[in-house]
């Protein structure tokens, strides 16, 4: 995806080891073979039904994202919104951009991040800290993820 600026380099980093937009993408480690996202991609995916109900952690594809995306752009009023998504964003600002949403979880996990549509990934609410529960943004799954947790 040509926002996402996927082929500028992160000069002195082999292009390989980049991201997106020229941000060097943490060169791999232990933790890249586990790719764990959160926050934003969290609550639309709990949105868009693709989570077991309450779940705090589950197992997904980027693909999840795609199917999603697709239906969500294919609801052309808040009835069929509804009507495809009863957990959705319905009545709140968010509503009207959810089809924007998933389709920008879907572009960064395969276009910026280069995952395949059948990577799996694991989507948490939660990262156990010492024992204890804490709400982690997608950022700090990153960098867990990078760092080898």
């Amino acid at each position: 995806m040509a926002a996402l600026h996927a082929d500028k380099a992160c000069d002195p980093a082999p292009v390989a080891q980049c991201g997106f937009d020229g941000v060097w993408g943490g060169g791999g480690g232990d933790g890249a073979a586990k790719f764990y996202v959160s926050s934003y991609f969290f609550d639309r995916a709990s949105q868009a039904g693709v989570l077991p109900p309450n779940a705090i952690e589950a197992p997904i594809t980027p693909l999840a994202f795609k199917l999603a995306a697709d239906t969500a752009c294919a609801a052309r009023d808040a009835a069929a919104r509804v009507q495809a998504f009863p957990l959705g964003p319905e009545g709140s600002p968010d509503a009207q951009l959810f089809c924007l949403d998933l389709t920008y979880c879907h572009a960064l996990l395969t276009s910026g991040f280069g995952l395949e549509d059948e990577t799996p990934i694991r989507l948490v609410k939660q990262v156990r800290y010492k024992g204890k529960p804490v709400e982690a943004a997608w950022p700090l799954g990153a960098a867990i993820n990078s760092l080898g947790s």
